[in-house]
Parts: C-alpha cells; structure tokens; sequence
C-alpha cells in the first residue's frame, strides 16, 4: 500500500510541475525499486529527485525509477510536502 501511495504521490507531483525536492546519495547504498523486484546500487555523489518519506526511509525516483533509500545514507534535511 505504501509503494502504491508513493507512487501516485510521484505521478502527482510531475504533473503539477511542482519545484522538485532533490537528495545527493552520501555513501554507496542499494535502492529498493518499487515496482516489480529487485534493486540498484547508487554510488556516494548520486543526485536523486525525492518524492515521499516512510519513517526512516525516503521514497525517491532514479532515471525513471521509483524506489526506497534510507534517509540516513543521503543529505536530505527538508520536509516532503
């Protein structure tokens, strides 16, 4: 139910236009892709476009995919609307 929500919320916010909230990936981690199986492993200096938070993790898109990185191995501060 949650990777459904973060993907509408992904959908939404690219049709609005809305000012993109951006992350820089701060040390090698793996991203949980959303849809379907699997993962990418995204290297320190990554730049990633963030389109949700679940707790301890934030729910980012990647060249077109969507998926799930902790919050804690990017330089994220902000709050996601």
């Amino acid at each position: 139910m949650k990777i459904l929500i973060l993907l509408c919320f992904a959908c939404t916010v690219s049709l609005v236009g809305a000012d993109t909230l951006n992350a820089t990936i701060t040390e090698e981690t793996k991203m949980e892709v959303t849809r379907g199986k699997g993962s990418i492993v995204l290297k320190a200096g990554t730049i990633v476009e963030v389109v949700g938070r679940d707790g301890g993790n934030l729910g980012i898109v990647y060249r077109n995919i969507t998926g799930l990185v902790p919050a804690s191995k990017t330089d994220f501060k902000g709050e996601v609307p």
